[in-house]
């Protein structure tokens, strides 16, 4: 089969599985940069931080989901919910060319059935949170509480440009989320994992809007026993939105409600 086809039919695939899980109605991307021998020393040994312009990279992936019921049905048990992950940037050692991939220690829900769903079927440590959302169209404020405390706080508005960022613009980012990398530790049911919707970046029809931090905690990058100080720093935080003009293929019966999809990017203030 031609590589081509098979791309497609991975889009495919995840586009039904995302569609399953309910509409997206908020996607938010925190990104650190670190000390590539900080970023290491939390990698297992077949992986090595994969650098970018000189620094290791790791983020947390927040989506919010909506469970998007209607007059005449309702939506699944699968539907709705809040996904935290985090993710280290790596790659495999000793081998040329070398492959790209993502280590995924840790993932949150605010569903205590997803939570004990996720153990039994994807590694790494799976908690049940609280999560508290408030967003508008300028401003959002994200509270994640797990059993051990505070796993992440932001408040954040919209960001007129990008600054002090590794990223130049908007694009490179896009096209560093696009590349396919192979997600460890493995697990054949992967693909129920919290996503990037990769697929719709790689297509387009996703874009990134750089959003202005005003407060953020976050663990583990606040924690000095993990990431020791001068090893890690905030580099740029973002939104995913439908891109201005893209269409994304959806049930008929979801048809109306395109708008909890994810509001095109706005027109900044100059």
């Amino acid at each position: 089969m031609a590589r081509g086809a098979v791309r497609g039919a991975s889009c495919a695939t995840m586009d039904l599985i995302t569609r399953l899980r309910g509409p997206i109605g908020c996607r938010l991307l925190i990104v650190y940069r670190t000390d590539p021998r900080a970023l290491a020393a939390l990698l297992p040994p077949e992986l090595a931080p994969a650098e970018f312009k000189g620094h290791g990279l790791a983020a947390l992936v927040y989506t919010h989901r909506v469970r998007a019921s209607g007059r005449w049905w309702k939506a699944p048990p699968s539907q709705g919910g809040d996904l935290l992950s985090l993710r280290f940037a790596a790659q495999f050692r000793g081998e040329a060319p070398q492959r790209a991939a993502v280590w995924i220690p840790r993932r949150d829900t605010s569903s205590g059935l997803s939570a004990r769903m996720s153990s039994l079927l994807l590694p790494g440590e799976h908690q049940c949170c609280d999560v508290a959302l408030e967003q508008t169209e300028c401003t959002l404020e994200l509270c994640v509480k797990s059993t051990r405390g505070e796993e992440l706080y932001l408040r954040a508005g919209l960001a007129g440009e990008l600054r002090g960022s590794l990223f130049a613009h908007a694009r490179e980012l896009e096209h560093w989320l696009a590349e396919p990398r192979i997600v460890r530790p493995k697990s054949p049911f992967e693909a129920l994992g919290p996503e990037f919707d990769r697929s719709a970046l790689a297509s387009g029809r996703l874009a990134a809007e750089p959003i202005e931090v005003r407060a953020l905690r976050a663990h583990p990058f606040d924690d000095p026993h993990i990431f020791a100080p001068g090893t890690v720093e905030l580099d740029s935080c973002w939104r995913l939105v439908a891109r201005r003009g893209a269409t994304e293929a959806a049930p008929a019966k979801l048809a109306g409600l395109r708008s909890v999809l994810g509001a095109p990017a706005p027109t900044h203030p100059t």
